[in-house]
């Protein structure tokens, strides 16, 4: 083994032939084999009948749950000497309790109370800050009138600024960059001007339709009369038999 290598610990049970992952280790030559780490089938875990937990201390004598030897948690084995469930390792004494076994819950120290930022002594003021700002890092440091979002000062300054709001524009546009100019009338998005060239563009697309669907019928009464040279042809056609 290479110097400063740790050895490896065994990943399966050592009795040959089993490929079951151990869960202890057996320190003396047994009727499975040689000692060494053991699954809980053959010595490993607890030594009580159909138990198959991670052994945590010994008993010395017989009991209600079997013979002496190996026991979980469950069965006599060490417990959390905080709380009474499985343990994770044996710590000393801390705020928790005495030195013990230890849970998982139990195992570490008390986390200590955060340092209390200097930011957040300015958490109050700054929520009751008025909240105008520029968009670029600025902020209006006045108090918010209570109630508001915003200062008296930016309050009266929203207001008058509502009460100059720019009318509204016309929406008729070229659909590149022009855009009409003139102020749209109340209720509707165009100007008087663009208005009256709508109505007219609406009223010529109906004139339009209206002669569109007269126009098979003048054709029809124009294929049906015959032409007026075809009728002159006709009347001489018609004397010259009578003269036979």
């Amino acid at each position: 083994m290479p110097i400063g290598t740790a050895p490896l610990v065994a990943q399966v049970c050592s009795v040959p032939g089993c490929r079951v992952w151990p869960v202890g280790k057996v320190r003396a030559l047994d009727t499975f084999g040689p000692a060494g780490h053991r699954c809980h089938i053959h010595g490993g875990g607890c030594n009580v009948h159909g138990c198959s937990q991670v052994p945590w201390g010994t008993v010395a004598t017989e009991d209600q749950h079997g013979p002496a030897g190996k026991r979980c948690f469950r069965h006599g084995g060490y417990v959390c000497n905080v709380c009474g469930r499985q343990p994770r390792r044996h710590r000393p004494a801390d705020e928790h309790g005495p030195a013990g076994y230890r849970c998982h819950l139990h195992s570490c120290p008390l986390s200590k109370p955060k340092p209390k930022p200097a930011a957040m002594d300015q958490l109050q003021t700054f929520t009751n800050q008025c909240h105008r700002v520029d968009g670029k890092g600025w902020r209006c440091k006045r108090p918010a009138t209570e109630g508001q979002n915003y200062c008296s000062h930016h309050m009266v300054w929203r207001r008058e600024n509502l009460d100059k709001k720019k009318p509204r524009q016309c929406c008729r546009s070229d659909g590149k960059k022009w855009r009409c100019k003139r102020r749209a009338e109340e209720g509707h998005a165009l100007c008087s001007h663009h208005l009256a060239w709508k109505k007219h563009e609406v009223a010529k697309k109906k004139e339009g339709r209206r002669k569109a669907s007269e126009e098979p019928a003048k054709r029809a009464k124009t294929f049906l009369q015959p032409h007026s040279g075809d009728l002159a042809k006709i009347a001489e056609a018609s004397a010259m038999n009578q003269q036979a």
